[in-house]
């Protein structure tokens, strides 16, 4: 009775563990190359973001206005954040899809009790920039808690071994 029961057992996990591959295989990830480009794109978007935010820069002695400034440093890091934290990893399991989905619902969580806090403390022009922050900072919350904690993961297995 043990054995079939163990046999039971395992040919349940096999059933189970295809099922998942194949799941794994629709849900919407971009493929990995997707992930150098979003870098490529992200920083310097939030670099130029963090620019105008806190140092006032003034673009005047730019080409552009800055309102074209302002839409490129926000659409840059919104598209580069998503190309990073929604592309697939080079080993795609279900212990990265629990990072992933856990790293997403603490994104969420922080952004909207800042949000929150900052609705309460902010009424005049300012509350529009933080508003328009408040559009990158869930992704870029997300790839913070996703890759520190893939970085935990990746440090606990090289300790095992």
């Amino acid at each position: 009775y043990e054995i079939l029961r163990c046999l039971v057992g395992s040919e349940m996990c096999i059933r189970d563990s295809l099922k998942i591959r194949t799941t794994m295989k629709t849900t919407l990830l971009l493929p990995n190359g997707f992930k150098k480009i979003g870098w490529a794109i992200f920083v310097p978007a939030f670099l130029l973001g963090c620019s105008i935010c806190f140092f006032g820069e003034n673009f005047d002695r730019w080409l552009f206005r800055e309102t074209v400034m302002n839409n490129i440093a926000i659409i840059g890091t919104v598209v580069g954040a998503l190309f990073i934290g929604f592309s697939r990893e080079k080993i795609e399991d279900e212990m990265i899809q629990h990072i992933r989905l856990n790293a997403l619902m603490a994104a969420m969580w922080i952004n909207y009790l800042l949000l929150i806090v900052v609705s309460l403390s902010i009424y005049n022009i300012n509350y529009l920039t933080v508003m328009a922050c408040g559009m990158a900072t869930p992704l870029v919350i997300f790839l913070l808690v996703y890759h520190f904690n893939l970085y935990r993961l990746n440090r606990n297995l090289h300790h095992e071994e």
